[in-house]
């Protein structure tokens, strides 16, 4: 079963549970209820969704509005006498991904992402377990969908989705460059000072402030060597080799 179907059947997206989601994030946006066509629109926009690996394909999901506008379309032009409601329910369907679609973004784009807000957190907790979800919980995608409503242009919930992977990678890089810089120095420093040219009280204040940025006594160590110009502490990993060379410096001065 692809996770698209999964989604669909017992997940995110499913069925019947994810268009009662956006009923009511629609009340609550619009303050009034949807027409009966925009209903079939709502219980029909993400059933493109069936077939498609979603989360493991970045660009799967690109072209899932579809298959609901060709449905939405056909079934309203069947129980409507107006020519042009039919064409009005494909564009309300399409139009809720426009990025994908291309189409102009509808009233359904806002609930369709407001849907989360209003879902219970029991539920959003299982859809989490259940599609097994990369990143951000959902008391964290709680507060990423209420700020990205509050933007003038929201994103959709998929490149929203795909937006927070691409910064939980760039931190993750972020913080192994740093953990390896702050390892290396570590050992750099243990090293230079086994040929006791630096006090070894010294150098215990030295690990601490690059191990955890704080230290108890740094009177021992010449103020140049590890404080900015404005008297603070330079305890962030970008500064390592700068104070190394000063170290290194103070060692042949001394």
């Amino acid at each position: 079963m692809t996770e698209g179907t999964k989604s669909y059947l017992i997940g995110y997206h499913q069925f019947l549970l994810h268009p009662l989601w956006v009923l009511m994030a629609w009340r609550l946006e619009y303050k009034s209820w949807p027409s009966w066509w925009e209903l079939i629109c709502i219980l029909l926009h993400d059933i493109g969704i069936c077939g498609r690996q979603y989360i493991s394909d970045d660009n799967a999901k690109e072209g899932h509005w579809f298959l609901g506008a060709q449905l939405a379309e056909w079934i309203v032009g069947k129980f409507s006498k107006n020519p042009l409601l039919p064409t009005k329910a494909h564009f309300l369907c399409a139009g809720h991904a426009p990025k994908e679609s291309s189409y102009p973004k509808s009233k359904m784009f806002i609930p369709d992402k407001r849907s989360f807000l209003v879902s219970p957190m029991w539920w959003n907790w299982l859809n989490y377990w259940t599609e097994g979800f990369k990143v951000s919980n959902p008391v964290q995608w709680t507060k990423l969908i209420k700020e990205n409503l509050k933007k003038e242009e929201p994103m959709g919930a998929h490149e929203l989705y795909l937006h927070t992977i691409y910064k939980h990678t760039q931190n993750k890089n972020k913080r192994e460059l740093l953990n390896a810089k702050r390892t290396f120095f570590i050992k750099d420093v243990k090293h230079r000072l086994a040929e006791n040219k630096i006090p070894n009280n010294v150098l215990t204040n030295i690990l601490l402030v690059f191990k955890f940025g704080k230290v108890e006594d740094l009177n021992e160590i010449p103020n140049n060597l590890i404080r900015d110009t404005d008297g603070r502490f330079w305890t962030t990993w970008d500064k390592v080799f700068e104070i190394r060379d000063r170290l290194e410096n103070w060692r042949y001065e001394k």
